[in-house]
């Protein structure tokens, strides 16, 4: 179950659209997905009381959508994230959910933003879903360690100084998993028609884990169509194993920037070798998916030892993933060749 706040004001309009350019509206709209009208950019959003539908509880919504809050793009690809800020001012300690649904997968903070007094404690409890996540500040003012994949594990911080604190979860952060922790009563914000959130957000990278330079090729460069170009433990070189009429792999072995690897990433057999993936219970939980769809290991798993095979009888080059962690670059192949 995903932590709901105890109060909270909607301090941007959630359903905001970005065009480019924001009209202002010439008369009050009761709908909240319209928003309502503004007649200054200089002067702050109006509030009205409104009722929440889900938890019946009041809250408060503003009716300005010509502002909106921005953390130098921080959140631009976040998941979940709708241009609110949960207010928990006047609250001692505040729950985020780690692991929150969100579109394809459990990939989200919820809250996403949280509003807070210096002083008061941050609590990441987590839902057991989307495989293993961490918590970890940009700055380093908090860190979860390791991560986990257990429902209800529990991580606490304290904040003291205001400010705004930018966090990710390490293995997630290029799927967009990230949130902020706004201590204090102001934070950042930007006319909404200079928003564009379908551009990648300032100073994340495309890929996490492992550096890139200029020469990184592009997706049609390389082996395999450049299908491994983003994957840290993949030099070029294929691993033959044409005399072998069994195969093993390691799932969760050291590659970009944790226990997110398939080792060997490029592994070479003939017709009739069966391959089989062995789980080294590194990087929470994993599995396999071909993208051509001759193999799927099903859902995700994280206990070591846990293994998957697949005998391949046709020549071909299968190319296939971690569905949690592609984003990541864990990715493989099996090269299938004449005897």
């Amino acid at each position: 179950m995903v932590p709901q706040p105890n109060r909270r004001r909607l301090l941007a309009t959630a359903a905001l659209t970005i065009a480019g350019t924001v009209a202002g509206c010439t008369e009050a709209q009761s709908s909240a997905d319209e928003g309502a009208p503004a007649d200054s950019t200089t002067e702050p959003p109006t509030e009205s009381p409104t009722e929440s539908p889900e938890s019946g509880k009041p809250a408060t919504t503003t009716t300005a959508a010509e502002t909106v809050p921005y953390f130098d793009g921080w959140m631009a690809d976040a998941r979940g994230y709708d241009y609110a800020v949960a207010d928990y001012r006047g609250e001692s300690e505040v729950t985020v959910a780690v692991g929150a649904p969100h579109d394809d997968g459990h990939f989200a903070f919820a809250p996403p933003v949280v509003q807070v007094d210096p002083g008061t404690t941050v609590r990441w409890e987590w839902t057991g879903e989307g495989g293993a996540h961490n918590v970890v500040a940009e700055d380093d003012s908090f860190d979860s360690g390791d991560p986990v994949v257990e429902s209800s594990q529990q991580f606490e911080h304290t904040v003291e100084e205001t400010g705004v604190y930018r966090y990710h979860c390490a293995p997630h952060r290029g799927l967009g998993m990230k949130g902020v922790v706004v201590v204090g009563d102001d934070y950042p914000t930007r006319p909404a028609s200079e928003v564009d959130r379908t551009e990648p957000d300032e100073g994340t990278p495309a890929h996490v884990g492992h550096d890139h330079d200029d020469e990184t090729p592009t997706p049609t460069d390389g082996p395999y169509g450049g299908y491994l170009a983003g994957t840290s433990n993949f030099d070029g070189t294929t691993a033959d194993r044409t005399d072998a009429d069994e195969v093993v792999v390691t799932v969760g072995s050291q590659a970009n920037g944790g226990g997110f690897g398939f080792t060997p990433a490029a592994v070479e057999v003939t017709p009739g070798t069966t391959v089989r993936w062995r789980w080294t219970g590194n990087g929470g939980a994993h599995n396999i998916v071909a993208e051509d769809g001759a193999f799927d290991s099903g859902d995700v798993v994280a206990e070591p030892g846990d293994h998957f095979e697949y005998t391949v009888e046709e020549t071909g080059v299968h190319r296939y993933y971690c569905a949690p962690h592609k984003a990541l670059g864990m990715k493989g192949v099996v090269d299938v060749v004449e005897d």
